[in-house]
């Protein structure tokens, strides 16, 4: 049986006054996401 590993992280927008969690299987494209807005959503707006 293979395992897989999921990561729970917190961020927020540059003014510090949205708060995010998310869940994810690769940590470093999530934030690469966030960072570049390629996925609009949530984050996206604010």
């Amino acid at each position: 049986m293979s395992r897989k590993a999921f990561y729970v992280y917190m961020m927020t927008n540059k003014g510090q006054t949205t708060p995010y969690i998310g869940v994810t299987n690769s940590l470093v494209r999530r934030v690469h996401q966030h960072r570049s807005g390629d996925v609009s959503g949530f984050v996206a707006p604010r």
